[in-house]
């Protein structure tokens, strides 16, 4: 509860070339979703409440190169995405409350380069975002009830070399969410906030929060001093 990590709960000897995972909760069920870039595995496990891993409930064989993935809860419904940097397909699939995948409910063809994304909501309205590490392209799509992604909502061109991408919901701000975006090689990092829109909003300059608590995607409320670290990257 103080932000501090703990020593080791347990750990797995698994196969190598695992890239991209995310967690996520169905029904009351946790999970955690794997993907591997470089062969055709998606796998999910069940996610214990002491954080121990489970049993696997989910071992699918896709095509190879997906790099990034996100989850968006909708209405009590669960969605899987899954983008391939080297083409720009990018599928949406759902997750039953059993842990299983569902057949593909929509394609889409893009260009190729996007190498992170993330799903996120503003009240009733979903979103998913998209960085183009190449190009510094930052891309907001609508999300429907059924999952799908509809229109392009916002667009912003930015430098090249953004490696990292992250959306949280906020409490006790006027702006619903803020997007954390880093650059791996020279430590670059920004805060912007999102309205309510769901489109990106202002850059948050490091004074501007530490004032608030902010309360992170995980549940855990960050203090005034953890927001004020987090800051400096701003």
């Amino acid at each position: 509860s103080d932000g501090t990590i703990s020593g080791r709960i347990e750990s797995h000897d698994w196969k190598k070339g695992w890239t991209s995972m995310r967690s996520c909760t169905v029904a009351g069920h946790n999970y955690l979703i794997l993907f591997r870039s470089s062969g055709t595995d998606v796998h999910v496990h069940k996610l214990h409440s002491n954080g121990r891993i489970g049993a696997k409930t989910a071992d699918s064989k896709w095509s190879k190169g997906y790099t990034s993935i996100a989850v968006a809860h909708i209405a009590q419904k669960v969605f899987l995405y899954a983008i391939k940097k080297g083409s720009g397909k990018l599928v949406v699939h759902r997750l039953w409350s059993d842990g299983t995948i569902s057949g593909r409910i929509q394609l889409k063809d893009w260009a190729d380069g996007w190498t992170s994304m993330d799903a996120y909501s503003c009240g009733s309205k979903h979103f998913l975002m998209l960085l183009r590490e190449s190009k510094g392209h930052f891309h907001v799509h609508t999300l429907g009830a059924d999952g799908k992604i509809g229109r392009r909502l916002d667009r912003k061109d930015w430098t090249s070399g953004y490696t990292n991408l992250a959306v949280f919901p906020v409490a006790g701000c006027v702006h619903p969410n803020v997007m954390f975006f880093l650059k791996k090689k020279n430590g670059d990092g920004h805060i912007h906030a999102i309205g309510k829109d769901g489109k990106i909003g202002w850059h948050i300059p490091p004074h501007t929060m530490v004032s608030k608590n902010v309360r992170a995607i995980s549940g855990s409320v960050l203090t005034p001093g953890d927001i004020s670290a987090l800051n400096h990257l701003a």
